[in-house]
């Protein structure tokens, strides 16, 4: 998950937990400030995350501009 605001990261963390927990299931989620900090997380493993969820508005950068990186 990469959002600059702790506030908004923490929401949809809450939402997809409640999400799941109807469903009967888990996920860990981890929560970046900025794309470089999601790139150093996945090191040399470009799938070592199944899925990630982008803030559009960003302070340096876009969603769409870490997803076409």
């Amino acid at each position: 998950l990469v959002d600059d605001c702790a506030r908004d990261a923490e929401a949809l963390e809450r939402a997809l937990a409640k999400h799941l927990e109807k469903r009967s299931r888990t996920c860990d989620v981890r929560s970046f400030a900025c794309g470089d900090d999601l790139f150093a997380a996945l090191g040399d493993d470009p799938l070592a995350f199944d899925l990630v969820f982008l803030d559009v508005y960003l302070r340096n950068e876009n969603g769409i501009q870490i997803a076409e990186r």
